[in-house]
């Protein structure tokens, strides 16, 4: 889990990178297991066995806790900067806006 979230507080993740993350934690799942798919064991009994939580759970977790790292930080440091930045001259690209940090905050 540790490798598979390593810098998870500063990604903005989307549906479709969500989803990729979950396939691969099941794929590591299986394959610390030794269980292939053609025996049809369900992910949900996998995991009942070895105890591990779901990536999304987790990189929300860590999430929270780096902004609250964020929040209490004192004086102008870049990350503070990074979070209350708006950029005020330029226009964003057409269509759907880009997913912020702060927006799944």
């Amino acid at each position: 889990m540790p490798i598979l979230t390593y810098g998870a507080q500063s990604w903005a993740l989307i549906k479709t990178q969500m989803e990729s993350l979950r396939k691969t934690q099941r794929a590591m799942e299986r394959s610390t297991m030794k269980i292939k798919l053609k025996y049809k064991i369900r992910s949900s009994v996998i995991r009942e066995e070895i105890r591990i939580k779901d990536i999304g759970y987790t990189t929300k977790k860590l999430k929270c806790k780096y902004a609250g790292h964020v929040v209490r930080t004192e004086g102008d440091r870049w990350a503070k900067r990074m979070i209350t930045w708006r950029p005020s001259d330029r226009k964003g690209p057409r269509g759907r806006p880009m997913c912020r940090w702060r927006d799944e905050i």
